[in-house]
């Protein structure tokens, strides 16, 4: 498990960088759904896998790229298409959107993944910027269970 400060009275209250990507890209389809545009959009997609216990993602996030003029670095972020409340909780999450915390969280777990010695490669992400978006797919080991109160819950088992 990769450990997250979600912060105090953010959006997110995961705990752990896998689960907290489940969460947000979840939210960001719930915000796609009803979202305020003139047209629905639908870029997100989150799906439970019960044969495989996996939690699958697959976004086609819109980014706004954005060049700096002090080092020519380009800085790429997810675009605001959709503008459900969100609040960072000023925990480890430096985003201030949800599509951007989104592609911080699987940017995070992306490079984690490669500098971890044989780690699985579940996230991945796949840049177009003449396109100006952001094709991330994650397929992140999950379980679902049934709780109490009869509600289905669904968690996300630590990889890393």
């Amino acid at each position: 498990m990769v450990a997250l400060a979600p912060g105090t009275n953010g959006t997110l209250k995961s705990t752990s960088y896998e689960a907290a990507l489940l969460e947000a890209a979840q939210l960001l389809e719930l915000a796609e759904e009803g979202s305020v545009t003139p047209t629905t959009v639908n870029f997100t997609d989150v799906s439970l896998n019960n044969a495989a216990k996996t939690a699958d993602i697959t976004i086609n996030l819109p980014v706004t790229l954005a060049l700096s003029t002090t080092d020519g670095s380009i800085a790429i972020t997810g675009d605001s298409y959709v503008t459900p409340t969100f609040a960072n909780g000023g925990g480890d999450i430096k985003s201030t959107t949800l599509p951007a915390a989104v592609l911080e969280l699987a940017q995070y777990l992306q490079a984690l993944e490669v500098s971890t010695s044989g780690a699985p490669n579940n996230v991945n992400i796949v840049f177009n910027t003449e396109q100006k978006y952001a094709a991330i797919t994650a397929s992140l080991p999950a379980v679902k269970s049934i709780g109490s109160d009869g509600k289905i819950r669904v968690t996300v088992t630590p990889y890393l």
